[in-house]
């Protein structure tokens, strides 16, 4: 059960990681002609490298850390709760 929960935020925070590319190029777009200082090209290559690396280190973590609750859930008695 755990693997395909984790299966599932690692490909979500992948395609984030990725789509998160073209609208973050938007968004300093949009604040540097907002601001009317600095540009694209003033951003340094390796944060491209590093903001995705970064995005998956924390979907990582917290999934490790969440990994012990979701073993000792019992899914059984979970979908029978009403809430």
């Amino acid at each position: 059960m755990t693997g395909y929960i984790f299966r599932e935020i690692y490909v979500m925070s992948a395609i984030g990681a990725v789509l998160g590319m073209p609208i973050g190029v938007g968004f300093i777009h949009f604040v540097f002609n907002l601001v009317d200082f600095g540009s694209l090209a003033e951003v340094n290559w390796w944060t491209w490298i590093v903001a995705p690396v970064v995005t998956m280190l924390f979907s990582f973590l917290s999934t490790r850390l969440l990994q012990r609750k979701i073993t000792k859930t019992d899914i059984n008695a979970s979908l029978k709760t009403l809430e």
